[in-house]
């Protein structure tokens, strides 16, 4: 089935950071240190094709909500990929989790959880948040989340499940 929205989330997922481990300072991750997945360009332009909306939801971390959106903004503009994005929402892991963003652009939408998909890196903030909402997810394949024995695929593995021949 194809999805009628597709949830993710940005850095991590959409972009990577060379040179740094999986869970280093937010503070260290800069533009030259980043670069856009090979999939999320093909991956974007198929979904806009196709107008299916993508969803950012990040979480704020350390920075205000303007800052916060405004620093997503900034990479998104820096990999020339905001034309694709439909919204940005900001969660916070304890006052508005991921889940709950979910919930609300689903309501809003009047879409179910199941015409959803998550596509994320971290199992705690990423996959588990989609499946308190009942949205189905993909966690990234990447070496950190190796113990975790769910769904997972890379951006190429979504285009293939969604169809596309890469």
């Amino acid at each position: 089935m194809t999805p009628h929205i597709i949830f993710t989330d940005a850095d991590g997922t959409l972009w990577n950071f060379h040179d740094l481990e999986a869970h280093s300072s937010i503070k260290k991750r800069t533009l030259r240190k980043a670069t856009l997945d090979p999939y999320t360009l093909p991956l974007l332009k198929f979904l806009k094709k196709r107008k299916i909306p993508v969803v950012i939801i990040s979480y704020q971390s350390f920075t205000s909500r303007k800052n916060a959106r405004r620093k997503l903004l900034r990479w998104l503009h820096h990999f020339h990929i905001s034309q694709y994005i439909s919204e940005i929402n900001l969660a916070h892991k304890r006052t508005n989790p991921k889940s709950r963003v979910i919930q609300r652009i689903l309501k809003e939408r009047q879409l179910s959880p199941k015409q959803a998909l998550f596509i994320g890196d971290r199992y705690r903030w990423d996959y588990q948040e989609a499946q308190k909402a009942g949205v189905p997810a993909f966690l990234l394949k990447k070496p950190e989340n190796k113990r975790y024995k769910v769904n997972k695929a890379t951006l190429k593995g979504v285009l293939s499940r969604l169809g596309v021949k890469t």
